[in-house]
């Protein structure tokens, strides 16, 4: 997949840009869904969802790197405050857990290992801790 774009100064023309791109291809009966979704910035590097998958990209644009090749969906990228690592939501094995990667798409590791829901929030800022959503039901048994 390769992504054009000009020399933007700001994330707001990033953004302008993601919202054009997402309603041109999604009105062009993309089979994927739009091409840009859930996209993080970190510096100069641009992480984004594209067919369930996660790519990166430079700010000032040129061509998109696939970080993830797995079957399952992964979606919600966000950089750590350091760029560094990327923690992601991953639907794998019937549930979605947490993620996290290098910005360069290797040494996934599975961070939470619940049968409940989580969805990556990002990331504590200074504490540089994954923040997240879960959804947990009631144990069996328990009534009020």
């Amino acid at each position: 997949m390769k992504l054009n774009c000009q020399k933007m100064k700001n994330p707001v023309s990033i953004a302008g840009l993601i919202l054009i791109m997402n309603l041109v291809f999604s009105t062009q009966g993309n089979s994927q869904g739009p091409l840009l979704r859930f996209p993080d910035i970190h510096e100069d590097l641009v992480v984004f969802v594209h067919g369930e998958d996660i790519w990166s990209v430079a700010a000032d644009g040129g061509v998109a790197t696939r970080l993830t090749i797995h079957d399952g969906q992964e979606r919600y990228p966000r950089f750590s405050p350091d760029g560094n690592l990327i923690a992601f939501t991953g639907y794998y094995d019937g549930n979605p857990d947490v993620y996290v990667m290098n910005k360069f798409g290797g040494d996934i590791t599975r961070v939470t290992y619940h049968s409940g829901f989580e969805e990556v929030i990002g990331w504590h800022p200074v504490k540089n801790k994954i923040i997240f959503s879960a959804y947990r039901s009631d144990y069996p048994g328990y009534s009020e």
